[in-house]
């Protein structure tokens, strides 16, 4: 969030796919970041899953863009799959 907040940063991708917990102070902080990144001109694309996915949905949090997987959210910026390495 610190990297966010200098500024500089246009898409950030976050992989959440392995975390064993994702509750309300997690959410809170990529609430923050999204709208910051927003702000930047930039986007926050978060690899989740289903559980993850569900409760961004029911938080509303438009600003936050879902994907399945690392290589999809590369996909989506134009980039090869090779990338995340």
């Amino acid at each position: 969030l610190e990297k966010i907040k200098a500024g500089g940063l246009k898409r950030v991708i976050l992989d959440f796919s392995r975390a064993r917990w994702f509750g309300a102070p997690i959410l809170g902080e990529l609430v923050v970041a999204a709208q910051l990144l927003h702000e930047q001109g930039g986007e926050l694309l978060l690899v989740g899953s289903p559980k993850i996915d569900r409760m961004i949905k029911a938080a509303r949090v438009d600003r936050v863009k879902l994907f399945a997987n690392v290589q999809s959210a590369l996909a989506s910026l134009g980039r090869p799959a090779c990338a995340a390495a």
